[in-house]
């Protein structure tokens, strides 16, 4: 046995060494010298007839490689001439090929005409063949010269200049279960000669591009062979992709290895692919234009019997492949598709794919886009089609009408009105408003509607007088809703999506301000959305409208139309002397309202209308032809193109994909009761209180107020020099608020404003970054030293971002973070219940939540059983995800969905939860029940919330189990225990016997139980027995003393 195992390792070793070997044997392991069949000393070339001599610079790498011969055809070991062998300067070798097999000889090699260049070779003799090691020539055209080919007669004539043509040849399959197929293929065509006396042979020569080396030479073939000198796929074009300029040329020989005849003359470039017919295209901004291509060769598909004469209709596709780019900015999008799929029957017609350019509002656009386009075929097409890059395309983006740049519309304090074309007027009436909006030419709809409710009543002996405010708005674009509605009579307030069908809104939050808010269209039109407090109590939006190009003359709603000074109701009637009827004809009708539309209603808006924005592309998949509207486009710099996303962070839709993906599975589907459990706190003075003292002015008076209070900030007296703001504007709305509430209590509101204005005007123009005053850059001065609401004097602005003082927080140090903030419910659509099918965090209402490191959420869970006794267990203490000012989610401590460890009382658990700012002082906690729909449901008990257990299911160890499933020898019998397993004593194998072993094992394991603790207690009182017998014997002084030192 030990002889067996040894003289198995010696063969192992023995194979081990001879693999070695042969991997690292130029027998095994050369290749084929290119173009070896144009290296015979008798073949010359003409240069004068185009005939491109051979440089082995471009086919050997350095220092050198190891080639086979072919055929028999050693290297020539005769001095040579110019224009033999294929090149201008051919490289022989002196001495002759060694005889004897596997011996590596070294040799010289020259290079003509005198062997002033020469090269180190080596050689060794194979089986039937000879190896080479040749080093990379020093320059060009040199190339080694192998074979001399036959003697005889070269012919003196040649053919006619030939002509590249494309044909589509039948193919039958590699098997006979294989289809037939079509497959393209290129002859080169020209006249035969005719010669009575000799049989004329036919070499073809393919070349690609500006290449000096053949891609394919075929074999010297008579004319009735001459489909054998086809370039095709397996001639040379697999290896390479079409959109390639292909020509050839033809030689003639009297005998196939024989001299060959002068070169013809070469053919004209042929363009085989698909170009685009124009390279540049102009497209005004926000508009659309098509790019056209045209395939110049056909395409083959299959055949499905190869007698049939036609195959089956198949298609090809181009795709608009582009660097990513965000979705907030300008770019290049597809109308449609993000392609183009064209038919094989149809190849030849001109292909157009529509693209638009997506707009933004900033004020300059980037003047040139590339389109990057690529083809791809069906999994079984030829490769040479696959993954062709057209040309590129460059988009020249033309401006329009200018007048949206310096447009803008605001709606300030109680709520001051100016339009886009800086008309100004109040609009003090209560109601629902429709602030902007436009109608594209396909229908699509992108609106805006402003709530509006008192806010402040001031009353006096002479003056009584109530303010209205903007506390809500709803943006919509085509079947996308938004809303923010912190209007008195909305408890919690509501801040999120209500449909987002397409995912067309894009909701942004300023990273450092959680006040501030940014809507974006798809037509590049955007609002800002400023949250702010009055008097501590007071809740008002501020909004500044900012528009597009889509725009121009476009607009409606109080904000009136972009290029139109005037004020145009509904059905355009110029109210421009009547601000107060303009306003009023504006004001929403209950059953377009969309604060007060139901949920299905909102989300059954009519989607866009072939949504020509919305196409952004990638790459198709690897295996289908398949195009994917995802993500593309970059500019012709290939800069990434991005808005502010350092500065803004999205608003997450998680609640509105749930909302929408399962509306009938929703809690009120769910569950018999869904309690309503909104619980208003008492309003604590979180937000610094401002003076509501009340405060007589003239106007004279409130005019110098005004100035001195705006003066006195830096940042308001740079953005002066700033186009497109209004200082006076801002000191005349606070005269006006000063006059109507006889208090100061809206100064902040049009000084705000105002700076937002000079903000976004630096943002949209970055021509300003470069206006200097005094020396410095004036847009980087007022960037660095404005800040919002001057950082309430309770912090510091240090380059546009208030740092706070300790005990204060938010992007204006505002608000006071030893106060909680007030939360009103927690998973306020679902009652406060927790589907854990599909929820897997708390979602908490309330207001003024920071985004700051110590936003906390205290999670204590508890049990509950099915008739509301609840037992407390554990506090968790999780960081507080931010959404909004007025929603966080708090995560879970630990997974509900694996398998629940509730007591052995409990029939549902939840948690309690309470919110920080700072990780210190929390509110009131609000519960969240956490059920599983399968087998849980709610009932309506006198009021209180009672759970109950499904009829047909057991729930069994914190699991539902439906009636009758069986686990082994025990099964779900809610006629026996609906809340344990149900022995099964019937069933084949389980039996009573079983169930007495595991009787016994259990008497066993008790007894043993006994037996131990009496042991135990045994050798304690022996030990104490022992103790007590040595206190009352001989005394061991040593050991008292021991005693007493313990």
């Amino acid at each position: 046995m030990e002889r067996k195992r040894i003289i198995q390792s010696l063969l192992f070793l023995l194979q081990l060494n001879v693999l070695i070997a042969l991997k690292d044997d130029p027998c095994t392991t050369a290749k084929n010298l290119p173009n070896f069949e144009l290296r015979l000393k008798a073949f010359k070339i003409d240069l004068a007839r185009g005939d491109r001599p051979i440089c082995d610079r471009y086919f050997i790498k350095e220092p050198g490689e190891w080639f086979r011969t072919v055929d028999g055809n050693e290297m020539v070991n005769k001095r040579t001439t110019f224009f033999e062998c294929g090149t201008q300067y051919s490289i022989y070798m002196q001495g002759n090929v060694p005889s004897s097999l596997n011996r590596v000889v070294n040799r010289t090699a020259c290079v003509i005409p005198s062997c002033t260049t020469k090269y180190n070779i080596q050689l060794k003799k194979c089986s039937n063949f000879t190896v080479y090691y040749l080093p990379r020539p020093s320059s060009c055209d040199q190339a080694y010269c192998f074979g001399f080919g036959e003697n005889g007669i070269a012919p003196n004539i040649t053919t006619d200049k030939p002509t590249v043509k494309y044909e589509l040849v039948k193919s039958a399959g590699k098997t006979a279960a294989d289809l037939s197929e079509q497959k393209l293929a290129f002859k080169c065509q020209f006249t035969p000669v005719v010669d009575g006396t000799n049989i004329i042979y036919y070499k073809v020569f393919w070349y690609v591009n500006d290449h000096t080396s053949t891609i394919f030479a075929s074999q010297a073939v008579p004319k009735e062979r001459l489909p054998e000198t086809y370039l095709r796929g397996e001639t040379g074009l697999d290896s390479i992709k079409l959109n390639i300029e292909i020509s050839c040329k033809v030689r003639l020989y009297y005998h196939p290895k024989g001299p060959p005849g002068p070169s013809s003359e070469i053919s004209e470039k042929f363009f085989a692919g698909i170009k685009p017919l124009k390279r540049t295209y102009e497209i005004s901004r926000g508009n659309t234009t098509s790019i056209e291509f045209k395939m110049t060769v056909p395409f083959g598909c299959m055949y499905a019997n190869h007698n049939d004469p036609d195959p089956l209709p198949c298609k090809h596709t181009i795709s608009l492949t582009t660097p990513d780019y965000l979705k907030c900015s300008q770019g290049i999008y597809a109308v449609d598709m993000c392609g183009k799929l064209i038919e094989s029957r149809k190849w030849n017609e001109t292909q157009i794919i529509s693209i638009k350019h997506k707009n933004d509002n900033n004020y300059r656009t980037i003047q040139t886009f590339e389109v990057h386009t690529e083809t791809k075929v069906r999994i079984y097409g030829e490769p040479f089609w696959d993954g062709v890059e057209l040309p590129t395309v460059f988009i020249n983006v033309i401006e329009g009408d200018n007048k949206w740049k310096n447009a803008i519309c605001e709606a300030v304090s109680d709520p001051h009105m100016a339009s886009f074309t800086n008309r100004h007027y109040d609009s003090q009436e209560p109601g629902t408003y429709t602030l902007y909006k436009n109608k594209d030419p396909s229908g699509n709809i992108n609106e805006i509607q402003m709530k509006v409710t008192p806010c402040n009543h001031v009353k006096n002996k002479t003056y009584e007088h109530m303010n209205q405010c903007a506390c809500g708005i709803a943006a919509r674009s085509s079947s996308d809703v938004y809303i923010i509605d912190r209007c008195p009579e909305t408890v919690p307030s509501y801040f999120g999506f209500k449909s987002c069908v397409e995912d067309i809104l894009n909701v942004m939050k300023r990273a450092n301000n959680e006040h501030d808010y940014e809507i974006h269209f798809p037509s590049g039109t955007s609002i800002d959305v400023s949250l702010k407090y009055f008097a501590s109590k007071i809740r008002t939006l501020e909004l500044h409208m900012h528009p597009s190009i889509a725009d121009e003359r476009r607009s409606q709603g109080l904000c009136g139309t972009v290029g139109k000074d005037k004020l145009l109701d509904p059905n355009n009637v110029d109210l421009t002397s009547d601000p107060k009827s303009f306003a009023l004809s504006w004001k929403v009708a209950d059953a377009d309202n969309m604060f007060m539309m139901s949920l299905e209603r909102l989300q059954s808006f009519p989607k866009t209308q072939k949504a020509p924005d919305l196409c952004i592309c990638e790459k198709p998949s690897l295996l289908s032809g398949t195009i994917k509207n995802t993500v593309t486009c970059t500019n012709s710099k290939g800069t990434l193109i991005s808005c502010e996303k350092d500065k803004m962070k999205p608003v997450q839709k998680d609640v509105c994909y749930e909302r929408h993906n399962r509306r009938k599975r929703s809690a009120k589907h769910s569950f018999t009761f869904v309690p309503k459990i909104v619980i208003k706190p008492k309003w604590k003075r979180s937000k610094r209180a401002i003076s509501v003292s009340n405060i007589v002015m003239t106007k004279a008076q409130a005019k110098i107020w005004c100035e001195n209070y705006m003066n006195s900030s830096l940042a308001f007296l740079a953005c002066q020099d700033i186009p497109n703001t209004n200082s006076t504007r801002a000191i005349e709305i606070c005269m006006l608020d000063i006059l109507s509430t006889n208090s100061t209590v809206f100064a902040t509101a049009p000084r705000e404003s105002m700076k937002a204005s000079c903000l976004k005007e630096i943002a949209r123009n970055d021509t300003l970054m470069n206006v200097t005053k005094n020396g410095e850059k004036l847009a980087e001065k007022i960037l660095s030293i404005t800040c919002p609401g001057e950082c309430s004097g309770h912090g510091v602005c240090v380059k546009g971002v208030c740092q706070c003082n300790d005990g204060f927080g938010g992007g204006d140090c505002s608000v006071d973070i030893n106060e909680p903030p007030p939360v009103y419910a927690v998973n306020y659509e679902t009652g406060g219940l927790c589907d854990k099918l599909f929820c897997k965090e708390a979602i908490v209402d309330g207001d003024l939540f920071l985004d700051r490191s110590g936003l906390t959420c205290k999670m204590q869970r508890f049990e509950m059983t099915m008739n509301g006794t609840s037992l407390e267990l554990e506090t968790s203490y999780v960081p507080g995800s931010h959404n909004t000012l007025s929603d966080i989610r708090c995560k879970f401590p630990r997974s509900i969905s694996k398998r629940s460890t509730l007591s052995s009382v409990g029939f549902i658990t939840g948690y309690k939860i309470a919110v920080s700012n700072n990780n210190k002082n929390f509110s009131d906690a609000h519960a969240v029940y956490i059920l599983d729909s399968t087998c849980q449901d709610t009932l309506n008990v006198s009021g209180q919330l009672r759970f109950a257990l499904k009829p047909g299911f057991c729930f069994i160890h914190g699991s539902c189990v439906p009636d009758g499933v069986q686990k082994k020898c025990y099964e779900c019998d809610i006629r026996q225990n609906k809340f344990e397993w149900t022995y099964r004593e019937t069933e084949k194998g389980c039996t009573k016997e079983e169930n007495s072993h595991l009787w016994v094992i259990g008497v066993v394991l008790a007894v043993l139980l006994l037996i131990l603790i009496g042991l135990v207690f045994f050798y304690i009182l022996k030990k104490k027995h022992r103790i007590v017998q040595d206190s009352f014997g001989m005394t061991n002084p040593q050991r008292q003393a021991s005693k007493y030192s313990k």
